[in-house]
């Protein structure tokens, strides 16, 4: 939804602030390392459902018009495409925090076996898979970018690696529209990742 509320709305200067100011809070925390892999009981998932909406709420401000951390009960479209429909989020967050953790998984089993260019490779390919992953089931009714581009931060930073960084706002849609098709390309997205690094 981008700008707007749940009540279709634009946010206001202070509601846009606070917004902000929120993302840069969640940012530093995760720079931090509060989300850190360490902190997690072997075994436990590092990504699960619950964590994803703890970092929904936060980013939305606590703000009632973005029904933080709640999972969208209506459908919705962004751009020309539909996100899952309500009934199968959960189903389907699941699936894809499920692949992502056991890729993460065998990331940190294989990091010290690999090269480093390689290992980074495949963090930014993992990033991608799960930024366009959030992005097509579109969880929350509103702030599903600011998740997705979080979740891609916070991969890159298990890892020890710079996040991207995405300036110009066409060339990130853009990227993310042939990730997103019936047929996806994950290739722009990833280089686009990769120069983000870079900045």
């Amino acid at each position: 939804m981008g700008n707007v509320g749940n009540d279709g709305r634009p946010f206001g200067r202070e509601e846009s602030k606070r917004l902000e100011q929120a993302l840069f809070s969640l940012i530093q925390d995760v720079n931090a390392g509060k989300y850190r892999l360490e902190h997690r009981s072997p075994g436990l998932s590092a990504l699960d459902t619950a964590l994803l909406c703890e970092w929904h709420r936060r980013l939305s401000a606590d703000n009632p018009r973005m029904q933080p951390g709640l999972f969208r009960t209506g459908e919705i479209v962004f751009g020309s495409y539909f996100g899952a429909v309500p009934g199968v989020i959960e189903e389907e967050l699941t699936g894809l925090l499920e692949s992502v953790n056991a890729e993460l998984d065998r990331l940190l089993a294989s990091s010290g076996q690999a090269s480093e260019q390689a290992v980074l490779a495949e963090v930014v390919r993992l990033g991608c898979v799960l930024h366009v992953g959030l992005i097509h089931i579109h969880p929350f009714f509103d702030g599903n970018g600011r998740l997705a581009r979080l979740a891609q931060f916070w991969i890159h930073t298990v890892f020890g690696y710079a996040a991207p960084i995405f300036p110009a706002r066409l060339p990130y849609t853009s990227a993310l529209g042939k990730a997103l098709r019936p047929k996806p390309d994950l290739k722009p997205l990833i280089a686009l990742t990769w120069a983000g690094m870079l900045l």
